[in-house]
């Protein structure tokens, strides 16, 4: 079995439990539970059978806990402490700002006991905002944490603050861009690119499906399909299937390539958790390659996983991360089972060439979806 898909499976488990059930002062006593059991199942006799992945998954469950109460007192209690308060601050803007129904809204960076936090800003007025502007003025502080925040959208996307504009604000340009700023402006660019492009008529969806840019496309949000733009897997095997092309498979082209393209176009995409596992997993095969080892999709799903999990546990109530995880594990359980039995009854004979290759590509290609 492997070890690590095992060990994945426990710290999800627990970092799960702590966003949706968990009390803040249960964490330590089922931790010390979950520790006792691993313990007890590692000096079980070798014999009975499973007894070792079962103390692996209590063992990641532990260490799952611990990390998500180091996570809880380190990162999220100080940016608790503003909640429902009205605070004089400084936000940096990280990309332009969106038009909604009272003014407009973008994201920013505010600086609280010596870390960065992401901010999800709401302001009163109708004057668009680009990225790297220092806008200073009194906010009404929300806490997206856990059990707070309903859908967790803002906290599965490492947003845990949300600040409303309370009265007069300043702003003027922030005296250093950094890379996130140009990201932001090439990211633009293409946008109104597709836009001049496209017809009006179907601008939005071009935009939507090439960069997950759904902001004006109003359509897909109400009849709740949304998802089906998503930026996710198929966009990252498409970008590979292009650098493998262009680099005629050749390493020495296509690992740096492959490395940086992954990079740009997860930072174009706005570090989606469903684009982070992509371009995680992709980057890892690349690995593989050079290194001449072989590829196992199921470790390179844990590692993805896990590497996730650890820069922010609540990814595990991030809808984007859920969907993304449980349909390539869903790949990997039953797309070769499917396609077999399909060929069971539909491949031709072996002297039928092109045939067969046709039918081989249409099974595979419905078994996976």
């Amino acid at each position: 079995m492997r070890k690590l898909m095992i060990f994945t499976l426990g710290f999800a488990m627990a970092c799960a439990l702590c966003a949706y059930l968990l009390p803040q002062t249960w964490i330590i006593r089922i931790t010390v539970f979950s520790a006792l059991l691993s313990g007890m199942l590692l000096f079980l006799d070798r014999d009975l059978k499973g007894s070792k992945n079962v103390a692996l998954i209590f063992v990641g469950c532990s260490l799952g806990l611990l990390w998500y109460s180091g996570f809880r007192h380190f990162v999220l209690n100080p940016a608790q402490q503003l909640d429902g308060e009205i605070r004089t601050v400084t936000v940096r803007t990280a990309d332009y700002s969106r038009e909604t129904e009272y003014g407009i809204s973008a994201e920013g960076t505010l600086r609280l006991n010596d870390r960065k936090y992401r901010v999800q800003l709401y302001l009163n007025s109708r004057e668009p905002m680009p990225p790297a502007m220092e806008i200073t003025g009194s906010f009404r502080f929300s806490f997206t944490a856990p059990q707070e925040d309903p859908d967790f959208r803002h906290s599965g996307d490492g947003i845990f603050l949300i600040a409303y504009q309370k009265g007069d604000k300043t702003y003027e340009p922030a005296e250093e861009t950094v890379w996130q700023d140009r990201v932001a402006v090439f990211r633009r660019n293409i946008l109104m690119t597709i836009q001049s492009v496209f017809p009006e008529d179907v601008s939005s969806f071009a935009q939507a499906l090439l960069l997950g840019d759904t902001s004006a496309d109003t359509d897909l949000k109400i009849s709740g399909i949304r998802h089906v733009v998503a930026v996710s897997g198929l966009h990252v095997s498409i970008l590979m299937a292009l650098l493998t092309t262009v680099t005629f498979r050749k390493k020495i082209l296509m690992i740096p390539l492959g490395m940086g393209g992954l990079m740009l176009f997860a930072a174009l995409a706005g570090f989606t958790p469903s684009v982070v596992r992509a371009c995680v997993m992709s980057a890892l095969l690349l690995i593989s390659m050079l290194f001449n080892r072989e590829y196992d999709g199921a470790t390179a799903l844990s590692f993805a996983a896990l590497a996730m999990l650890l820069q922010n546990p609540l990814v595990i109530a991030s809808v984007s991360f859920q969907l993304s995880a449980a349909s390539v594990a869903g790949i990997y359980l039953f797309s070769e089972k499917i396609r077999n039995w399909m060929l069971l009854r539909m491949e031709p004979d072996k002297k039928k060439k092109h045939l067969r290759k046709l039918v081989r590509g249409f099974a595979f290609s419905i078994s996976v979806t």
